[in-house]
């Protein structure tokens, strides 16, 4: 991958990561620490906080080369999505649904994980990319669907 087309695809990342910024807020984000979630939150909120915060560290680390960076987000944004409260919701073919792409969130963040210890910038960059449009899908899957977290 030639770096114009590096350099575009992780503006397109920067692009995704500041526009979900501006859908969940920007308290927690500038403070650079994802919050603190009780094991049985009613909202997914909190941890979509902790997911950005995170994917803002994969970013940085891909920016600048840092491949601890991208590691630790990587481990951090698998055991953020090991630790969300499961959706409720009347049709089973949704919860269904939703695994897939939880299971795929997590198949993701462990390629991304393999990329950063093999040093591979431009793996690690695509598969950010891609595990990007997972949470977009996803994001919209839940809207269209209004899920809700479980008690």
């Amino acid at each position: 991958m030639s770096g114009t087309r590096l350099s575009k695809l992780l503006g397109l990342a920067g692009i995704c990561t500041i526009a979900a910024w501006s859908v969940f807020g920007t308290d927690l984000v500038v403070q650079g620490q994802p919050p603190t979630a009780a094991p049985r939150q009613e909202t997914l909120g909190p941890y979509m906080h902790a997911k950005l915060v995170h994917s803002q560290q994969v970013l940085r680390g891909l920016v600048t080369h840092n491949f601890g960076d991208v590691r630790k987000g990587a481990g951090a944004l698998k055991q953020t999505s090991l630790d969300a409260p499961k959706p409720r919701g009347k049709d089973p073919l949704d919860l269904e649904l939703y695994e897939h792409f939880k299971l795929e969130f997590l198949r993701l963040t462990t390629q991304l994980g393999e990329m950063a210890d093999e040093e591979n910038l431009e793996g690690a960059a695509f598969v950010y990319q891609n595990l990007t449009a997972n949470c977009m899908a996803c994001h919209q899957f839940l809207q269209a669907n209004q899920l809700r977290t479980a008690n």
